[in-house]
């Protein structure tokens, strides 16, 4: 592959700056937000629907309007706040890749590509989309055009996740280097987009509907990640979307939420599912990383070993009969 001497750096340290700039206003949107824009980790959810009639927590009558946000306790789908620290890992992992595209071009994902500037450029477009997301779902409120600029932010990194999932580089000693420092934070964020993109569908649905579904839709969203999960595994051999969605679904297992009549039992049914579903992809990945270890590594021990044995007697019987 050649690469424009020319685009060689000016885009690497673009996407940098675009990264840092990004990372400024996601932390100023979470000093500065509006309060209550961002829950506590601890918290306990307790809040119920207004259509119930029934107060939240602190005992005061709950608000009349219905949230999209994905961070809001009221959607059953929604995680509880702790899962949302996975965005760190995600932060430091996109830092880790773009301070490699910038200084050890050589280790980059964009490097094996026949044309890294296209890939980078989507990689500024998902910065962009990440900023207008933020602010639009926790500091404006614009939760319909939230959830549009997250599906726009999940379309921006599709391109970048399909090329690093079907373009594998190996790299042999350095094949560890090149993935966390490179396409890890790739897979990551991109896994936890999609199930993000769930949560978000699920409340704007909620939102219009204005009332709590049955457990068939919910089912069926929760359904739609399960399918993403084995299929990225199945078909692109990776294993992280499918461990973002286990850390998702078992923070539905733990979580501790209250909700009026029947949507409690449509909860319990969804924990119900989270807890047969969720120990499935880690069990598999366990099976399959045995399998690897054998096949690539003992039984392509002995073969070498009978490799070695059978040359071993060849040198012998042609030395016999006096042959060079």
């Amino acid at each position: 592959m050649v690469v424009s001497a020319s685009s060689d750096w000016h885009l690497p340290t673009a996407n940098l700056l675009l990264f840092v700039l990004q990372t400024a206003i996601v932390i100023g949107v979470y000093y500065f937000a509006p309060e209550k824009s961002w829950p506590s980790v601890t918290g306990h959810d307790s809040n119920i629907v207004p259509s119930s009639g029934a107060t939240d927590g602190s005992g005061s009558p709950p608000s009349a309007k219905f949230t999209a946000s994905t961070l809001e306790p009221k959607n059953p789908l929604a995680p509880p706040p702790y899962v949302f620290t996975i965005w760190m890992l995600i932060y430091t992992f996109t830092a880790m890749t773009v301070i490699t595209d910038r200084f050890y071009p050589t280790f980059s994902f964009y490097y094996t590509s026949d044309d890294p500037k296209f890939l980078r450029q989507w990689f500024q477009l998902a910065c962009l989309a990440s900023t207008f997301w933020v602010v639009l779902e926790l500091w404006l409120k614009w939760l319909h055009m939230a959830t549009f600029a997250l599906i726009v932010l999940w379309s921006t990194m599709l391109p970048l996740y399909l090329f690093v999932v079907r373009h594998p580089t190996l790299r042999h000693s350095q094949a560890w280097v090149y993935y966390f420092c490179s396409e890890f934070s790739i897979r990551l964020y991109f896994g936890w987009l999609s199930a993000d993109v769930i949560f978000s569908i699920a409340g704007v649905l909620q939102e219009l509907h204005g009332a709590f579904f049955g457990f068939g839709v919910y089912a069926s969203l929760l359904g739609a990640l399960l399918v993403l999960m084995f299929s990225t595994y199945v078909h692109g051999h990776d294993p992280v979307v499918g461990l973002v969605v286990t850390w998702v679904l078992f923070g539905l297992i733990f979580k501790q939420s209250s909700y009026p009549g029947d949507t409690q039992e449509v909860f319990n049914e969804l924990r119900a599912v989270a807890v047969v579903v969720a120990p499935v992809f880690p069990v598999l990945v366990f099976i399959d990383s045995v399998r690897y270890v054998y096949t690539a590594h003992w039984q392509a021990s002995r073969i070498l070993r009978g490799s070695n044995e059978f040359k071993s007697f060849m040198y012998e019987t042609t030395s016999e009969y006096g042959t060079v």
